[in-house]
């Protein structure tokens, strides 16, 4: 998460400190405009893992617990929101408005413009750069992130409590507690991430602060 710089400089032409290296000075849009970050492979790399993992341990055990139909089909609604949310983070201007923006009060924290290096153009309510998405957080798209956070905090969550109960059920094989085990490192690794970037932006929220 990066501070915002609120004028241009000489040095704009310089990367922000943990956003993509600046090269060619091309003003960023959107999320999938190159070059991508490292965060981001590390993220999609993750979710692919803890989710392949998830899945499959629920398919060799959905008729074994009782409780494995709910959860997968939880799970799976909590995936499709975030894929919703994620999507448009990744390909939404964040300096341009949005129907997410309205839902903000305009107080100064949200009606200020800030330029950002990264997109090279004042954006309202700006925020942070996040890496992990590969775009600037501003009014437009920061309920989407809050969203987004709060939601990677359940799903990851119930992976480690639902991991948890696979475990001890008693239906798999010694090679099905293994990959259990494999898939609890993972997504406690994840979850612990998640812990902290929602209770940092949660107590910034509470201060009404800005990253």
């Amino acid at each position: 998460e990066l501070h915002r710089s609120s004028t241009p400089t000489a040095t704009d032409s310089m990367s922000t400190k943990g956003g993509p290296a600046a090269g060619a000075r091309v003003a960023r849009k959107t999320g999938f405009d190159r070059p991508l970050t490292q965060e981001q492979y590390i993220c999609w790399g993750g979710q692919l893992i803890s989710l392949s993992l998830f899945y499959a341990l629920g398919g060799v055990g959905f008729d074994a617990a009782p409780y494995t139909p709910v959860v997968i089909g939880v799970h799976a609604a909590i995936v499709a929101l975030s894929l919703g949310l994620w999507l448009f983070l990744e390909t939404h201007d964040p300096a341009e408005p949005s129907w997410w923006s309205r839902r903000l009060p305009d107080v100064d924290r949200w009606t200020k413009l800030s330029y950002d290096r990264i997109h090279m153009k004042k954006i309202e309510g700006l925020d942070h750069f996040c890496p992990w998405l590969n775009v600037s957080v501003g009014r437009s798209n920061y309920l989407p992130f809050i969203l987004l956070v709060a939601l990677g905090l359940c799903q990851f969550g119930l992976q480690v409590v639902v991991g948890l109960l696979w475990a001890l059920s008693g239906h798999y094989t010694t090679i099905g507690v293994a990959i259990i085990v494999l898939h609890e490192v993972v997504v406690v690794l994840i979850w612990c991430m998640y812990v902290m970037l929602f209770g940092f932006h949660l107590y910034l929220a509470s201060r009404g602060l800005s990253t």
